[in-house]
């Protein structure tokens, strides 16, 4: 029996650049940071004793005896044509809502194979963990889905993640190093709201394939942002708070990729946060809903928080851990 531990992140910088679409043409980098929030997963193989062969407790719970009436899409694709688990039992949860851009879908991905592997005495190595687990989202589960969520959760911490054109499909991922405590004052100011509104990140992504080319000239600007965002982080001189005009530029041209993105709703709170005080800010993930997350001068989220009172705050720190797994019997 093993726990298996998946953090979720924050991208900060560079989504949409993260698609082999785009990228295996133009090259393409994100900015992201694992925090300590995550997916939980405990998988063993079920005894005999029981007279089901697979047991499944999330959201719902179910006790079947082919992987055919499994509900949750994940595990019945992962066990449609493996013979290595005739019985198993998988019990999940998390420390955040689902569907809310935090990564959650490819952390469980991540999550569930690194346990899979372990109840078959094998280990992943972090590279083959996320490659398989983007191969698995798009040939198995057919998501329309970018490659930088894979990356995160099976490596984490903060890094930067550079998908290469010369060398098409070869990802380099850069560990970011910052100036002694700067890593730790960005952190103080993230704040962190969530709006309550879920979405399937997958058909949000779709309506922006076709129009790759159509927004090559904004799809190059986000691609630029990674840059000069990263340089900023790395300018100790630089006061940290300035970051957020970056997020805020990226989530003015990402709105332009897709009238999904965003709505009246988002774009009123997120006006309503900067007017508080916030440097900037952007919606997670594709878009649609999920969460929001704004650069804040401490001494400013009081006002921040009393704007946004409507919606939900959720404290983070930084996590340097990529999916990990303890053994429990």
């Amino acid at each position: 029996m093993f726990l298996v531990r998946t953090p979720l992140r924050i991208s900060f910088l560079g989504g949409g650049t993260d698609h082999p679409d785009w990228f295996m043409k133009y090259g393409g980098a994100c900015i992201s940071v694992t925090i300590d929030k995550y997916i939980y997963l405990v998988v063993r193989r079920l005894p005999d004793i029981f007279p089901f062969r697979y047991r499944i407790i999330g959201k719902f719970a179910q006790e079947v005896d082919n992987a055919s009436q499994i509900t949750h899409p994940v595990i019945k694709d992962l066990l449609k044509n493996d013979t290595n688990f005739d019985k198993l039992e998988v019990i999940y949860w998390s420390d955040l809502p689902g569907r809310s851009g935090m990564g959650s879908s490819s952390a469980f991905v991540v999550g569930i194979l690194n346990g899979c592997a372990a109840l078959q005495d094998k280990a992943y190595t972090p590279d083959l963990l996320a490659k398989d687990a983007t191969e698995f989202e798009r040939t198995d589960l057919k998501e329309v889905v970018g490659n930088q969520d894979q990356i995160a959760a099976a490596y984490g911490g903060f890094n930067r993640i550079n998908f290469l054109s010369l060398d098409p499909g070869k990802v380099v991922i850069e560990r970011i190093v910052l100036p002694e405590g700067r890593k730790e004052e960005l952190e103080k100011h993230i704040m962190l709201f969530y709006t309550g509104i879920q979405r399937e990140a997958s058909k949000i992504e779709a309506t922006k394939l076709p129009y790759f080319e159509a927004n090559k000239t904004r799809l190059e600007f986000i691609q630029q942002q990674v840059d000069a965002g990263h340089d900023m982080l790395r300018d100790a001189k630089r006061p940290i708070h300035e970051f957020g005009h970056f997020l805020s530029g990226h989530f003015m041209i990402k709105k332009n990729l897709s009238p999904l993105v965003s709505n009246d709703k988002i774009d009123e709170w997120h006006a309503m946060a900067v007017k508080a005080g916030a440097t900037g800010g952007k919606l997670l993930g594709a878009g649609g809903g999920g969460f929001l997350l704004f650069i804040v001068k401490p001494e400013k989220q009081d006002n921040v928080r009393a704007a946004l009172n409507e919606l939900t705050e959720v404290k983070i720190k930084f996590s340097d851990q990529g999916s990990s797994i303890a053994r429990l019997a």
